[in-house]
């Protein structure tokens, strides 16, 4: 970090809402710690004095989840099926739409459990930012395009609750899975609208792949380079607003100082990067984060069209 000038004596910077620590001060021995839920980050800081860049976030979903006792009993992390019973039952009773939507969910274990709460905390982050051009300026006539949407459960959520502000719902994956067909059942059977505006199209996602301009972009856990295609693809569409949540985050940082992949990690400096090239292209971003509990890839990347730039 001397390279960077930082001093070689330890230092502490404050943590809000990051961290990044600088040596290890002195003092009296800690007292052992509960094993921590989180996941460790496989693309964390190779230097060894520095701490991971980390962003968390409580679970704004679900917020009986805070509770630690609650999510150990659920199993956020877990790969098992999404099924009713247990703390589940806690968890979705009720009449609300997010519950009977939840349950239909489960009774049919439509998909596991990490990839619902996961695909949830990521609409519930992202609802309030996203929003297509108005019809009176481009063609897109109000459309979100979920990339590489796999079975199809974030769509799923904006056309159950989000169909007054999206006429249109598209999902793009290279093939559609046998889960899409369990969510869409799920979804139709709470909210019958969700037939007339969620649309599945089985086409490869490249830079060659052309969207509706103007529309609405997200991409939960595009792997590798992906993400950096949904970028490219949703600028050339003009894309009025999106969403993106990285992973896998190898080959990713390539463009990024070598300074800030060793300090910061591979992910953060990667996403430094984007962040950079998204408002090149005429983007005012911002960052958020889900729950770590359920992945330690749980950082958000909000990019809004600034209109008022002359690069648009």
């Amino acid at each position: 970090l001397s390279e960077l000038g930082y001093p070689r004596a330890a230092t502490r910077v404050p943590a809000a809402p990051w961290s990044l620590m600088v040596g290890v001060p002195r003092g009296p021995p800690m007292r052992q710690q509960a094993p921590s839920l989180r996941r460790p980050d496989p693309f964390a800081p190779t230097n060894a004095l520095t701490a991971p860049f980390s962003m968390d976030a409580k679970f704004k979903a679900w917020p009986l989840l805070n509770d630690d006792q609650l999510q150990r009993s659920v199993g956020v992390t877990r790969r098992s099926r999404l099924q009713m019973g247990g703390a589940m039952d806690d968890l979705f009773r009720g009449e609300t739409l997010q519950a009977r939507f939840s349950r239909a969910l489960a009774i049919r274990r439509a998909v596991d459990r990490k990839e619902f709460f996961e695909a949830w905390e990521f609409f519930a982050r992202s609802r309030g930012s996203l929003q297509s051009c108005p019809s009176s300026s481009c063609s897109a006539h109000s459309t979100l395009v979920d990339l590489a949407g796999g079975h199809g459960l974030v769509a799923a959520l904006f056309a159950v609750f989000e169909h007054k502000r999206f006429e249109t719902i598209l999902v793009l994956d290279a093939k559609i899975p046998k889960s899409f067909g369990a969510v869409f059942d799920a979804a139709t059977e709470v909210a019958p609208w969700v037939a007339q505006n969620l649309d599945y199209q089985e086409r490869f996602v490249d830079d060659e792949t052309a969207l509706p301009d103007g529309c609405a972009v997200t991409c939960l856990h595009g792997c590798n380079t992906l993400t950096d295609t949904a970028i490219r693809i949703s600028a050339r569409a003009r894309a009025n607003t999106l969403a993106v949540m990285p992973c896998c985050y190898a080959q990713t940082a390539e463009g990024a100082p070598i300074a800030l992949r060793r300090s910061l990690g591979v992910s953060v400096a990667a996403d430094i990067h984007r962040t950079y090239e998204l408002e090149r292209l005429g983007y005012t971003v911002n960052w958020r984060s889900i729950p770590s509990q359920i992945t330690p890839m749980n950082r958000l990347l909000l990019g809004r069209k600034d209109t008022s730039s002359a690069l648009r």
